[in-house]
């Protein structure tokens, strides 16, 4: 199970909602889908952040520390 959670992670946001359809259909297909709703829930609450989403954080970042350090 953790060779395929590797190798979801290794996805990009499109290919991802790909197989997360296929595996719906699959559930569908063995009338199990009932059982996918709740956890279907749980897992669209989860944020994603892209790389761009990081790299403005990390931008961010840079230009805070670049402030002078007051004392008090």
């Amino acid at each position: 199970m953790g060779d395929l959670l590797l190798k979801f992670d290794l996805l990009d946001n499109i290919s991802k909602i790909e197989v997360l359809d296929y595996l719906e259909y699959l559930l569908h297909k063995n009338k199990k889908v009932n059982k996918l709703s709740t956890y279907k829930k749980q897992i669209l609450k989860v944020s994603v952040w892209t790389e761009e989403d990081i790299n403005y954080l990390k931008d961010n970042l840079k230009q805070l520390n670049k402030w002078p350090e007051t004392k008090w």
